[in-house]
């Protein structure tokens, strides 16, 4: 017999496994239509950025197996959330027009960081579902000072600022999935 859990984790492991494949197939397409040049530093610590939230966020979704009662709403939440990293990984490498081929040039960050904003807040309240908001202590502050940086590089609206912003949720991100979450959590 099947659980909850495991019903609604197939989903949410399509919605993941299809943001993935979108981020991988567009840098590849870059890659491989010499289109590098185009591409930009900062769009590309962007992309390293969003692999390692899709990444660090699947194995999160395993956490999930411990809530035992499942309701509609726990349903929508999940999978809400997920649905939200899908639109992260489409933000980042829109399509153009009603085709397949992804826009390269011109992107700009404000869209991506809109839903990096309805993420966080989502991840707040799935985690506050699952019983965890305050397990970790730490947890709450973190994400919160992500939405405000988030928030104040929305308002100041600098190709500066989103640069240095990129790189800070990049390296904060990475050190936070090897380290906080394997020998602090």
């Amino acid at each position: 017999m099947v659980s909850e859990f495991q019903f609604a984790v197939v989903l949410v492991a399509i919605i993941f496994g299809l943001s993935l494949t979108h981020v991988m197939s567009a840098v590849a397409r870059i890659v491989f239509a010499h289109a590098t040049h185009q591409y930009g530093l900062t769009r590309l610590v962007w992309t390293f950025f969003t692999i390692l939230v899709l990444l660090l966020n699947w194995w999160v979704t395993f956490a999930w197996q411990k809530v035992e009662v499942w309701s509609f709403d726990l349903f929508i939440t999940f999978t809400t959330w997920a649905g939200f990293h899908y639109w992260l990984a489409i933000s980042l490498f829109p399509f153009n027009g009603m085709g397949t081929d992804i826009q390269i040039k011109n992107w700009s960050p404000r869209p991506f960081l809109i839903i990096f904003l309805g993420l966080l807040l989502l991840d707040i309240v799935q985690t506050a579902m699952r019983g965890q908001l305050f397990a970790v202590p730490y947890y709450l502050h973190f994400t919160l000072h992500y939405l405000a940086i988030t928030v104040l590089a929305l308002v100041i609206n600098t190709p500066r600022l989103y640069t240095a912003l990129a790189w800070y949720l990049m390296t904060t991100v990475f050190w936070w999935g090897m380290l906080v979450r394997r020998f602090i959590n």
